[in-house]
């Protein structure tokens, strides 16, 4: 009997010089490519006028990305692109929210209509989507070959267990695997799919595009419901979710989800024919929903054992771990756990070496927003503060990522302090369970022992660690 999947696949298909080309590129190429065939034939269908495909590509492009971008920065991390909106530029370096695409699209949509084919917005919408559904099933099969926006360990037989330190991992060290987990890639690429075959249907059998909006809406409904549904067993993009009721791919869907049954209904209003069809179509796609849901039954709850200040004992390299609430296996009094860093500048630090001084531990990565609205407090409050003091050391330990990336975040973040690399996350594994979030401070004393640990941004808890930190030294 299968009790997981070991997931191993590179997600490059080949590299020319440094220059990586990945199954996800070439994922998104293939939607594409046919999605823009689709069309064409839609054009045909209706004897439209073939100059505005161009046009409607150009408009989609950029609505897409401009969004996307724009959406992730704003949605995931105002405070640090608002104070740095350079970065905002800095497309390259990752960071796209699917929720901006679509408002990126939606406005992209309202000028090609006002200055190209001087249609309704819909009119455009209900052919634009149609083949929409299918780009967004290979943009997720390509977040599996990334080993990326997975879900909650489970325990049910198609579990992956996907490899964590990926980047570490090609470079040639042993791979360390997350728990068996909800292949989330693969449950919204399904329901995507399920959303292009109804949309296809609904377009070239049942001409539904003659009811402006009937489409647009049922896409609005399946995607962004069963988007919904699946959030709650995908982990959180972001730091700031963990104490949210719903994440924040869940409360951007509502809006969405409300905006297709508006459509609907108002097509339906217009004829009725349609509400046969589109109870036909709401049935498969709750039906869908329902049982991508009921995968969660499996679901090894993130928090089910975290009773008041411990949760359940883990095994890691077959040694069991008590973690608290937040992931720390380490506790205020033990002597801190000793690790050798490479920083930045291809120098080696061990902790062992640093005894007789104050330390402070700061667990970052580049894809942390937390960690970004953080680091630039920890360079003015402390390091600042007090990086000629003798007694006082500061070390950044960024989370299983290449040198480039590291010293871009470095440069990124306008933080001069030092950061050390940490493949596979094995010294963040010292501090706290591997596959636990980032953005952790741990404060030692001048004879090595833990005095003080802290989990995410928090103005009260960081003004504390100041304190406790300038205390410290005036002893």
């Amino acid at each position: 009997m299968l009790d997981f999947i070991t997931w191993t696949a590179d997600p490059a298909i080949f590299s020319i010089g440094s220059r990586e080309i990945r199954w996800y590129g070439l994922a998104f190429a293939i939607g594409f490519l046919i999605g823009y065939k689709i069309v064409e034939k839609m054009w045909k269908r209706e004897k439209l006028n073939p100059a505005w495909i161009d046009s409607l590509l150009i408009y989609t492009m950029l609505g897409t990305v401009i969004g996307a971008r724009l959406g992730h920065c704003l949605f995931y991390a105002p405070d640090y692109y608002l104070a740095n909106p350079l970065e905002i530029l800095k497309v390259w370096e990752g960071g796209l929210a699917s929720h901006g695409g679509t408002l990126g699209i939606i406005i992209a949509i309202y000028f090609y209509s006002k200055r190209v084919s001087h249609r309704s917005m819909l009119w455009t919408f209900d052919k634009l989507v149609v083949p929409t559904g299918l780009v967004a099933a290979m943009i997720r099969l390509g977040n599996l070959m990334n080993h990326e926006i997975y879900g909650h360990p489970t325990d049910l037989p198609w579990g992956f267990r996907f490899i964590e330190n990926l980047h570490a991992w090609k470079r040639g060290a042993a791979p360390v695997f997350t728990a068996p987990s909800h292949p989330t890639q693969l449950y919204e690429a399904a329901s995507y799919l399920v959303t292009f075959v109804i949309c296809m249907w609904l377009y070239f059998k049942k001409d539904a595009w003659k009811k402006e909006g009937l489409i647009f809406g049922v896409f609005m409904i399946c995607v962004f419901g069963s988007r919904f549904f699946i959030e709650f067993l995908k982990n959180d993009q972001e730091e700031f979710e963990a104490d949210m009721m719903l994440n924040m791919g869940q409360w951007l869907s509502i809006p969405f989800v409300l905006a297709g049954i508006y459509f609907v209904w108002r097509a339906m209003r217009l004829g009725k024919g349609m509400k046969k069809i589109f109870f036909k179509v709401c049935c498969l796609a709750l039906l869908t929903a329902g049982n991508i849901a009921c995968t969660g039954q499996g679901k090894i709850n993130k928090g089910e054992s975290a009773a008041a200040d411990s949760v359940a004992v883990v095994m890691e390299n077959e040694t069991a771990l008590q973690a608290d609430s937040t992931g720390y296996i380490v506790k205020v009094g033990n002597m801190a756990p000793d690790f050798t860093v490479t920083l930045t500048d291809g120098k080696s630090v061990s902790l062992s070496a640093l005894r007789g001084k104050v330390v402070m531990l700061q667990f970052t990565a580049s894809w942390c927003g937390v960690c970004r609205k953080e680091m630039p407090f920890i360079e003015k409050d402390i390091w600042l503060k007090h990086k000629n003091n003798p007694e006082f050391a500061l070390i950044g330990i960024d989370r299983d990522e290449p040198l480039d990336k590291v010293l871009a975040f470095a440069k990124t973040t306008g933080v001069t302090y030092p950061l050390g690399l940490d493949p596979g996350a094995d010294i963040f594994a010292k501090y706290a369970l591997r596959n636990s979030g980032i953005t952790r401070n741990v404060l030692i004393d001048r004879e090595g022992k833990i005095v003080k640990l802290t989990r995410l941004y928090n103005e009260e808890e960081f003004a504390s660690l100041v304190r406790q930190i300038d205390e410290m030294l005036k002893k």
